[in-house]
């Protein structure tokens, strides 16, 4: 089995620290969110890992000699949606993994994969808006349904393999810029069969924003204020609001709220 994962984006919604640092890159526990994945990978014997990389891309390059990864360049990661990073890796789609670059792994997933079908990884949504899957009796995806606050989530892990990897990589060639590489999925739906794997545990948190890393307590606010301080337009008002970039920053009782 290949891996891929998808590291090119901008990071937009962790904002203001995305200025400083990949979100893919948060020390995390002392640790890259992303070396945490590639260790993952290799515990179950996944060594052939491609990262599609982008936004702040020469911040990735020591993981070639550490971690013997692929990098490959998407140049059109400011203007195109992620589909581009997928086409990047169509030689990879057969019998691979994909993950989303902002994942912090917490439960062992990859025994669950069953290699008959490809599949998105789901868990129930417990917290903020997500995409909730649409299944039929036998877990099939006939549908999704955006900014639901329940159900079966997407959760940024997928297995390809077979008919529906060859079907992808033709699908993909037709997406336009503002598309996401699952939309070229949805547009095959009823075509090809794609399943929900569904974990009833917590498999991962999906790191999309600050906020996300203090709800999941993954970072204290000194942790996070470290990251700050490494930009010089980090500027204190008062005891506890800061500016970082445009954004002002409120470091208040177990909370930050950002405006």
């Amino acid at each position: 089995m290949k891996s891929v994962i998808l590291a090119a984006g901008m990071s937009t919604r962790m904002s203001p620290l995305n200025l400083e640092i990949h979100k893919a890159l948060l020390p995390i526990k002392g640790e890259p969110i992303i070396e945490k994945m590639i260790k993952y990978l290799h515990s179950h014997n996944v060594v052939d890992i491609t990262i599609v990389v982008g936004y702040m891309a020469d911040s990735f390059q020591y993981l070639k000699e550490k971690y013997n990864v692929e990098l490959r360049l998407s140049d059109k990661y400011k203007t195109h949606n992620n589909y581009t990073s997928i086409q990047l890796v169509l030689d990879k789609l057969n019998d691979c993994l994909i993950l989303e670059a902002d994942l912090y792994i917490i439960d062992d997933f990859i025994p669950r994969i069953d290699k008959s079908k490809s599949q998105y990884f789901s868990q129930e949504i417990t917290y903020g808006l997500e995409w909730e899957l649409v299944l039929d009796d036998n877990d099939k995806i006939v549908g999704i349904k955006s900014d639901r606050t329940s159900g079966w989530g997407l959760i940024g892990i997928s297995y390809w393999k077979g008919d529906m990897a060859e079907a992808l990589e033709q699908e993909l060639t037709k997406c336009s810029p503002n598309q996401y590489w699952d939309d070229a999925v949805w547009n095959l739906l009823g075509k090809y069969d794609v399943y929900a794997n569904k974990c009833q545990n917590q498999i991962v948190q999906e790191l999309d924003k600050i906020e996300d890393i203090v709800h999941y307590n993954l970072m204290s606010h000194d942790e996070i204020m470290a990251l700050c301080l490494k930009s010089d337009q980090f500027k204190k008002i008062d005891d506890d609001t800061y500016i970082l970039g445009d954004k002002k920053l409120i470091f208040r009782d177990d909370k930050i709220i950002i405006e």
